[in-house]
């Protein structure tokens, strides 16, 4: 966290492997991210994939889309490209039954709020 007068704003780092194939082996690389939004409390992926029948990297994207990312944040986090996340995303909401992301998050988000640590 971050604070600019009275604003708080999120910081994360995120480090870019060059098994994504972005950035050299030889020069560490890193995305840095600054919202205006404090963190939000973070899903375990295996949760998501006992209910709702999701894979494991569905279920780390949908973790990833529970906390505020967006598909291409998400994608650089899980190491992933943005077509990768939208072909994972496609087979969340079928099994979801959501066509949204926003619908997806709002069906997702009672399992944050169980599994947050109080």
């Amino acid at each position: 966290m971050i604070r600019h007068g009275e604003q708080t704003y999120a910081l994360t780092v995120s480090p870019l492997r060059a098994a994504c194939g972005m950035v050299s082996s030889r020069r560490p690389a890193v995305a840095l991210f600054v919202t205006d939004r404090k963190p939000t409390a973070r899903v375990q992926p295996g949760i998501l994939q006992t209910q709702f029948g999701l894979s494991r990297a569905e279920a780390r994207l949908a973790a990833e889309l529970l906390a505020g990312e967006t598909l291409a944040q998400a994608g650089i986090t899980l190491c992933v490209s943005i077509n990768t996340v939208r072909t994972q995303l496609r087979a969340i909401f079928a099994k979801t039954g959501t066509e949204r992301q926003a619908d997806l998050v709002r069906l997702l988000m009672p399992t944050v709020l169980i599994s947050a640590p109080d």
